[in-house]
């Protein structure tokens, strides 16, 4: 940033620039920033809802699997069943 000499500068309510158009372009600045400022505002709200929203689907998916396995249908279940056991066995719990 360059000084501003006396015969230069001018004095706005937000502060002292070389012009109009610099002073101009420094609203236009603010306006840009402040918009950037509200898109991230937003997508964080919105990934923060869409995370909640996975997690609450992911907890009833796990709730109805666990209290719900008894009753799947068996063709469902065993293969699944099957392979915990297998699985189990091996690992020799």
């Amino acid at each position: 940033m360059k000084p501003l000499c006396h015969e230069c500068a001018q004095a706005y309510a937000d502060g002292v620039y070389c012009s109009d158009g610099c002073h101009q372009a420094a609203l236009e600045t603010r306006e840009r920033a402040a918009k950037i400022a509200q898109s991230d505002r937003e997508l964080k709200e919105w990934q923060q809802k869409r995370m909640a929203t996975n997690m609450m689907i992911s907890l009833v998916v796990v709730a109805v699997l666990f209290f719900g396995w008894e009753y799947f249908p068996a063709w469902l279940t065993d293969n699944v069943e099957k392979f915990w056991n297998s699985a189990t066995k091996a690992m020799g719990l």
